[in-house]
């Protein structure tokens, strides 16, 4: 029996469980036989790494050649960080980050304590073969030259939109297909090196 897919979308700062476009990749995930899990971040709106971190961590228990992530800004950050502290270096299958970072935003300095700790970039480029960024050209919260420089450090496929904003739902997103393209073609690759 093969291994069953498994799915974390990781929320953002301010953000949800059932906001912007989650809903709509936890159900289009689903039907492509995702087990998907989107976990609540503790106190979004006065976020703690640790606390991001444990929840995180709780909710995916042990990483593996079938494990899946989408990240929204903040939680993107959390994802890596979270790959990047594990003790055992085990490939997951990929990851996708949306209007994400891996340094201090001078838009929202309140969340300095996230990037206090330096990613392991070489770790995370091993950790995770099948890696995507997703940025809008006209984000204001996380501006594209940050998402830009994080593609480069994990040496992941860009991909920006023109004029998404930072994929909100007041910006329009309820749902995201781009997302589910990427993650058909990781299950494709996956399934493919098995």
């Amino acid at each position: 029996m093969a291994a069953k897919h498994r799915l974390f979308i990781v929320h953002g700062y301010l953000a949800g469980p059932h906001f912007h476009w989650f809903n709509s990749v936890k159900t289009q995930a689903e039907a492509l036989g995702m087990e998907v899990v989107v976990p609540a971040m503790p106190t979004p709106t006065k976020p703690e790494p640790n606390a991001w971190l444990k929840t995180l961590e709780h909710a995916v228990g042990q990483v593996d050649a079938h494990t899946y992530f989408v990240g929204h800004s903040l939680g993107g950050l959390t994802l890596l960080q979270y790959l990047s502290q594990q003790k055992v270096t085990t490939c997951v299958a990929g990851a996708i980050l949306v209007a994400s970072f891996d340094e201090p935003l001078h838009t929202l300095p309140q969340l300095d304590a996230f990037s206090a700790s330096p990613l392991d970039h070489s770790k995370l480029q091993k950790t995770i073969p099948r890696c995507a960024v997703i940025t809008s050209l006209n984000d204001q919260i996380v501006p594209p030259e940050y998402s830009l420089r994080l593609s480069q450090n994990l040496n992941a496929t860009l991909h920006g939109l023109p004029n998404a904003g930072h994929f909100l739902e007041s910006d329009g997103f309820s749902e995201l297909p781009l997302i589910t393209e990427f993650l058909e073609a990781f299950i494709a690759d996956v399934e493919a090196c098995a």
